[in-house]
């Protein structure tokens, strides 16, 4: 739609300057017919503009795809199965939507024009899809806690609540989190680590762990 709204708003912009120039050369003195080279020249120049720009997004969805396929292969010790596909997925789409391919390629340059593009990468494309890794964090923790193995009834409801619960909220409130830490220091940061001690990370674990241990332990609320 976006790019149908452009091409239009192009040619809108450009036909009555094209036509008026018509005009003009019809009104002009030993002047008998219009230069239709020129509108016809403008209208080329659109239309190989708007191509250019296809191909550019193209390209762009040339490196998500090879990101997603490259982030499916990568070992790591905690995020795994559903949660990594579910991480790949999304940040490859958000690398798509937000960022152009000169704006990818700089921001693995040393410079200070590459500390901004990644910086924009971390508001843009990590952080709404900083609930994965958060997820699969707390639920690692959660599960591998000996005291929860061996005295919960139900270990796996009430870790899985937790781990949800908590990776909901930091989903909303990384935004927030990470540009008020890049307004203090600019220089790169770790996003989930950054969120993991926060304040924020903090309240909302005790809440969550508390509401489900009421759902799933002792059986409040539930249905």
């Amino acid at each position: 739609m976006k790019f149908f709204l452009c091409f239009f708003f192009a040619i809108s912009f450009a036909l009555p300057a094209a036509a008026q120039n018509v005009y003009i050369q019809k009104n002009k003195p030993q002047q008998t017919a219009p230069d239709d080279e020129d509108a016809q020249r403008q209208l080329q120049e659109l239309l190989q503009e708007e191509e250019q720009k296809q191909q550019a997004q193209k390209s762009v969805q040339d490196y998500a795809n090879d990101y997603y396929q490259n982030c499916l292969k990568q070992e790591h010790p905690v995020l795994k199965g559903e949660d990594l596909q579910l991480l790949c997925g999304c940040t490859s789409a958000k690398f798509a939507e937000n960022m152009t391919l000169k704006q990818i390629q700089v921001m693995n340059t040393d410079t200070k024009e590459g500390l901004y593009q990644r910086n924009r990468m971390m508001m843009f494309v990590y952080a709404p899809c900083i609930e994965f890794p958060t997820h699969a964090l707390l639920l690692h923790q959660c599960m591998n806690d000996t005291k929860v193995r061996y005295t919960m009834k139900h270990p796996a409801k009430t870790c899985e609540c937790l781990a949800s619960g908590v990776a909901q909220d930091m989903k909303e409130r990384a935004p927030d989190v990470i540009k008020n830490a890049l307004a203090l220091n600019p220089k790169d940061l770790d996003p989930l680590a950054l969120l993991m001690n926060s304040n924020a990370f903090e309240s909302r674990s005790r809440y969550h762990t508390q509401a489900c241990i009421q759902k799933y332990e002792l059986g409040f609320g539930r249905q």
